[in-house]
């Protein structure tokens, strides 16, 4: 199914809009962590499991959200053609980088809340983990040249 390129902006836009999601996703996620660590009184970094669920479902929905990320973006960037505009690529681009850092987000997200539950920092380490992968996966004009395989007339016009 085609995409409506009318509805896609040009290459700069198009970089500062998806730097400003991810910024945005980054920040909410930190001061989420911040302000739970803040208010909440003693805390402890407990690294015996007993009785608590959470000791492994926060940590193994962190790496399935991750390795699911990176399958989900990889087969949505194998949808395209070589034939493909510049605008419909950075289209598919940006849905498929938004599936990836929506299933990093959820896990971090949820760590922070079990931390607030628990009161146990572990779950606030796993939240801090995510967060540096999320700076991590950033959006950088050189990536995104790398997974688009764009030609050197696509990379003038992104200005890579």
């Amino acid at each position: 199914m085609p995409v409506n390129e009318h509805r896609i902006p040009d290459p700069q836009t198009f970089f500062k809009t998806i730097t400003i999601i991810h910024l945005a996703l980054v920040a909410g996620q930190a001061l989420f962590g911040i302000v739970a660590f803040f208010i909440t009184n003693s805390t402890s970094l407990t690294l015996r499991p007993v009785g608590d669920i959470f000791f492994y479902v926060v940590p193994l929905l962190a790496i399935t959200g991750i390795i699911t990320g990176n399958f989900l973006f990889k087969q949505k960037l194998n949808s395209l053609s070589e034939n493909t505009s510049l605008k419909e690529k950075l289209s598919i681009w940006q849905t498929a980088t938004i599936i990836k850092f929506a299933t990093a987000e959820a896990p971090s997200l949820l760590g922070i809340a079990v931390y607030l539950i628990t009161r146990n920092l572990f779950y606030l380490f796993v939240s801090g983990l995510v967060v540096l992968y999320f700076i991590w996966i950033g959006p950088k004009k050189e990536n995104i040249a790398h997974d688009l395989h764009l030609s050197y007339d696509e990379k003038i016009e992104m200005d890579i």
